[in-house]
This record gives structure tokens, C-alpha cells and sequence, in this order.
């Protein structure tokens, strides 16, 4: 049987190739049913050559990528990423939950922190993906109930949507509850400040925020000191919808009461004024109790200023002010004033003139304007020579009435050497006798004159078991 070449039409010598253009010609296909034999050209062959080879590629491909993205290669990536603090690798293998969450590289951190501080959640999480891995493999995982229901599932493993598949990781958002117990508050978490507490709410819900360790702080800047405090929280409470974690910090401050025993006078700290008075503030706090903080009180007098002694704050508790309103300048005010009253209602109980007396109010000199007539009908005249006042040092008191008046009373001695007589009788023919009267002058500071004035005098020492005795007086001497 003659042979023609199959790619250029020549005439076979009998040769396995055609003398003109070499192609083979000894390729043949044995057709079963006929006996023919079939012969594939070069072209033919190449075609073939490239489909099975794209075949094979395909194969390869497909067991590559079914290699790369299966699910024990995900969580294989997820754990290593974990050992690794990979905070990159970890944002790019997981999905949040909800869209409000924000899962990157810099959130992450809190949740590595969590992850390898607590040993029994690297454990957790490594059994809870092994069992989400056996349960994905259509086989039953004994474990995995177990450690649903003890732990819950950090990282739900997912398979992703898209022609190459794969899987990632679902990971529910996490919430706090933000609240101190003052007012103004200010809190930050991890160093961010987020939230600042109002008396209209006891809490505030912070988040969504992936699970983690985060520091809350909080800070009280007070009237008188700064309260700061801190705490970490492990933010994580399995379930699709978890309830917030409680992040309440309560800050411990110092307070102390103040009193005295003027309640208007005005309280200072460290040298300036709070403008309220010991009724309006009663107790102060939060306060510093290193001793840094001092306090006075101060009280606005008709004739100057008076002030406590200062307190440095060392303790929380009570503390008592006391102003001591009679100073040196004050006593000497008040002496003035008797010695002045006493010498001229001397002089006009001789002359039988009240007009004399100064440094009296109406009350009392209408009393001596009583006596002084009360002589006169009685045809009474008084002399006097002599005279001794001698002040009690201790016996001087200033206060405030209940009307808000300022009174003094003041204690002292008076010893005369005078007489009473009638008119008929000669001066020269009486004698004058020495006599002694104890007395508590009544004082009242007259804010329109601008000065003290007496208003009463009485003996309080006139029982049997009471007596005028001071252990020091101030002593002043008349002649008349």
C-alpha cells in the first residue's frame, strides 16, 4: 500500500520519513473495530501536548490553593500569629462581628495581651479550634460541647465567600461599663480619654472593643486635691450578644469638718479664700492629708480683723478654729471706755448734771438720770476722792449676741474713797469712807458711732460661794 506524507502530500519511498520534508510517517492508531490505523500530525500532537499539560497545572493549582485555604491552614496561621504577637497577621485573619468594630493592627494588642497573659485561654482557644475543626470535617468532636459551653468561642472559624474561598475568623465585639463615684470624672482607656461622668447618668456603655486586658483609668480633679485611680480589666464574656463587663472605678477621698467658735467667719486655704463662710461649708473634701493644705478663718470685725490660728490638714476628722476676738489693742479699747464712763459719771454724780457722763447708751443713762433727779428731790450731794479700778487680766470677753450685735463683758473691782450727804451738811464736816464694788460691765459696740459703749452693770458674784478673785488684774488710780 503506497504511503503519502500526511503534512506535505509526497510520495513515500518506503521510509518512516518523507524524503521532502521529514515529517514521520510511521505513527499509527489501530482502529479496533475497522483495523484502520489513524496517524496524528506534528500540530495535532503539540495541541495535545498543551491540554495536558493545562490539565495537570490545573490539578496542581487546585491542590495548592485547596492546601492553602483550608481551614487547617487557617487556624494553624491564627495560632502561630498568636505565639508570634503578629498584631498585622491577626487583623488580616479576622472579621468583626458587626461593622462597628474595628479590627486593625493597632487594636489588637489589648487582645494578644489577653490571649498570653492568661494561660487558660491560649488552652481554650487551641481545643475550641480543634473541635471546630472535627466538627467541620462532618465528624463528631467529643470535646467540643464541653468546651462551648465552659468557655465559648473567641474565634468562630468561617468560611469566606469569593471564587478562592477560604477561611477567617468571626470575633464578637466586647463592651464596658464606665462609671466613678464623682462627679466630673474624667476616664480613659488605654490611655485615651473617653468619658466623663455626670450626676444624670450612674454609668456609660463603652465600646464595641475586641476582647482584651485594657487599663481604665480615672482622675477627680477637686477643688482642693486631684484623686486618681486605675484598674485592668479582661475584657471577655463569650455569646453573640455579651453583656457589658462593669468598669467602675471608685475613687477614696479624705474629708474633714471644720468648725469654730465664730460660724461667719471665713475660711482660708493656703492663704486664699474659699468665699464661703464655717455654717456654709462645714465639711470640706476631697482633701490632701500630707500636710500640704493649710486652713485659717478670718473674721471681719467693726473694728478690725481677727484671725484663727493655722491648721496644716494631717488627718481626716474634725478640726476646731478658734478666733480670739479681744487682742491687747481690743482690751485697752474696752478699758478706755470703763475708765472714761466711770470719771465722768463720777463728776455728774457730784455735780447732779447726767449730761456729763459719756460712753453710756440711752438704756444706762436714762437709769442714771434716775438716780441723779431720785438725789436731787432728796436734797442728796455725793463727793468722791478717790478712786481705784482694778481690771480681772482673764475677765475680758467679746461676742456676738443673738441679734448679730457685738458685746463684751468685763470684770472688775472699784474702790472709792467718797461720801453721800445732805445738802444741809458741810463737806468739810463729813468723812469720806473707804468701799468696795465688784462689778461685770456690759459693753455693746455701737456700729454708727463707732465705739464701744456701756449698757449695763451688775454683780454676778453676789451668791455665797462665788467671789471676785483674779489671779492678775490691771489696775488704774483717780484723784478727784
Amino acid at each position: 500500500m503506497e504511503r503519502f506524507c500526511t503534512q506535505c502530500g509526497t510520495k513515500s519511498t518506503g521510509l518512516d520519513e518523507c524524503p521532502s520534508c521529514g515529517n514521520k510517517l510511521n505513527t499509527k492508531i489501530e482502529n479496533k473495530n475497522t483495523g484502520k490505523t489513524f496517524s496524528f500530525s506534528k500540530k495535532q500532537k503539540v495541541i495535545g501536548g498543551i491540554l495536558a499539560g493545562v490539565l495537570l497545572l490545573g490539578f496542581v493549582a487546585n491542590q495548592v490553593i485547596s492546601s492553602l485555604t483550608s481551614p487547617e491552614r487557617a487556624v494553624d496561621q491564627l495560632i502561630t500569629a498568636i505565639n508570634e504577637e503578629d498584631s498585622v497577621e491577626l487583623a488580616a485573619l479576622l472579621k468583626p462581628a458587626t461593622s462597628s468594630l474595628e479590627v486593625t493592627e493597632e487594636t489588637i494588642p489589648p487582645l494578644i495581651k489577653l490571649i498570653k497573659n492568661e494561660t487558660a485561654t491560649i488552652d481554650h482557644i487551641e481545643r475550641d479550634l480543634n473541635a471546630q475543626l472535627t466538627s467541620i470535617n462532618g465528624a463528631y468532636a467529643s470535646e467540643a460541647e464541653e468546651v462551648f459551653s465552659q468557655y465559648g468561642t473567641m474565634f468562630s472559624l468561617e468560611e469566606k465567600d469569593g471564587l478562592f474561598g477560604g477561611y477567617h475568623f468571626v470575633i464578637e465585639p466586647q463592651y464596658l461599663n464606665l462609671s466613678s463615684n464623682y462627679e466630673g470624672t474624667e476616664i480613659s482607656v488605654n490611655g485615651e480619654h473617653v468619658h466623663t461622668t455626670s450626676i444624670d447618668s450612674e454609668y456609660t456603655e463603652y465600646g464595641p472593643l475586641v476582647p482584651g486586658i485594657y487599663e481604665i483609668e480615672a482622675i477627680f480633679e477637686g477643688e482642693y486635691t486631684t484623686l486618681s485611680d486605675s484598674q485592668n480589666i479582661s475584657l471577655y464574656v463569650p455569646g453573640d450578644y455579651p453583656n457589658p463587663v462593669d468598669a467602675g472605678i471608685y475613687l477614696s477621698g479624705e474629708y474633714i469638718r471644720v468648725e469654730g467658735n465664730f460660724s461667719e467667719a471665713e475660711v482660708y486655704l493656703n492663704g486664699e479664700s474659699t468665699g464661703a463662710t464655717l455654717s456654709e461649708l462645714y465639711e470640706l473634701g476631697p482633701v490632701p492629708t500630707d500636710g500640704s493644705l493649710e486652713i485659717f478663718t478670718s473674721l471681719d470685725l467693726p473694728w478690725g480683723t481677727a484671725q484663727s490660728e493655722t491648721i496644716a490638714i494631717e488627718s481626716p476628722g474634725g478640726y476646731y478654729f478658734e478666733i480670739d476676738v479681744m487682742d491687747s489693742d481690743v482690751q485697752e479699747t474696752l478699758i478706755e471706755t470703763i475708765n472714761n464712763y466711770g470719771h465722768t459719771s463720777a463728776l455728774a454724780t457730784m455735780e447732779r448734771d447726767s449730761s456729763l457722763i459719756e460712753n453710756a447708751t440711752h438704756n444706762l443713762l436714762a437709769e442714771r438720770e434716775e438716780t441723779i433727779e431720785s438725789m436731787i428731790e432728796d436734797e442728796r450731794l455725793y463727793d468722791v476722792l478717790e478712786m481705784i479700778r482694778s481690771y480681772d487680766a482673764d475677765g475680758f470677753d467679746v461676742f456676738l449676741d443673738s441679734d448679730q450685735e457685738w458685746n463684751a463683758h468685763v470684770d472688775l473691782q472699784v474702790d472709792f474713797l467718797s461720801i453721800y450727804y445732805d445738802e444741809e451738811d458741810s463737806l468739810d464736816e463729813v468723812e469720806h469712807d473707804w468701799s468696795t464694788s465688784t462689778w461685770r460691765y456690759g459693753l455693746i459696740y455701737d456700729a454708727n458711732e463707732d465705739k464701744w459703749l456701756i449698757d449695763d452693770m451688775h454683780n454676778p458674784w453676789s451668791g455665797w460661794f462665788s467671789s471676785f478673785s483674779p489671779a492678775e488684774t490691771i489696775d488704774f488710780e483717780y484723784q478727784f
